[in-house]
């Protein structure tokens, strides 16, 4: 079900709508745009759907860009489980609901990385990935704050201790 308005201080006119798949909210902003080929921006951690106002504002004329709200970012309802399959469930629920797909996904970040988790299982729904500003490697620093070490120095993560060099 979808409904538009409502909630925030963006609902309403020209702002976020709103859809609930499976029971949870989730806010969007659709740029517009003729209607198909489809964009669906999604944002990293600690980003929105706003965030894609220039890129969609380039965009326009050619491509639909619609942004989500990804579950506890924004408008959107918070709390339950974050990682890249709830993540990608989420969005193949916001797809299946607006009947957007398939759709070009554009991901910053996380949003590369839930871009990921979505396009393996059902490519139907992802014909097309832009994943910006992301690594597939995730692994800790090279450095790591050293609280002994002297002012200005860290310490390398594999040795674990300060040797004055």
């Amino acid at each position: 079900m979808a409904r538009t308005g409502g909630r925030g201080e963006y609902a309403g006119r020209g702002g976020e709508s709103f859809v609930e798949p499976d029971g949870r909210g989730f806010a969007y902003l659709d740029f517009g745009g003729d209607g198909r080929p489809v964009v669906l921006a999604l944002h990293g951690h600690v980003g929105r759907g706003r965030s894609f106002a220039p890129p969609a504002a380039a965009l326009a004329g050619r491509y639909r860009v619609v942004a989500l709200d990804q579950r506890g970012h924004g408008l959107s309802d918070h709390g339950g489980e974050f990682t890249p399959g709830r993540y990608a469930a989420d969005v193949a629920a916001f797809l299946d609901a607006l009947a957007l797909a398939p759709v070009a996904v554009l991901g910053h970040s996380m949003g590369g990385a839930v871009a990921f988790h979505l396009a393996l299982p059902r490519p139907d729904l992802v014909p097309a990935l832009v994943v910006a500003d992301m690594t597939t490697l995730n692994r800790g620093p090279e450095t790591r704050p050293c609280w002994t070490c002297p002012a200005g120095r860290a310490a390398p993560a594999r040795v674990g201790t300060w040797r004055g060099r």
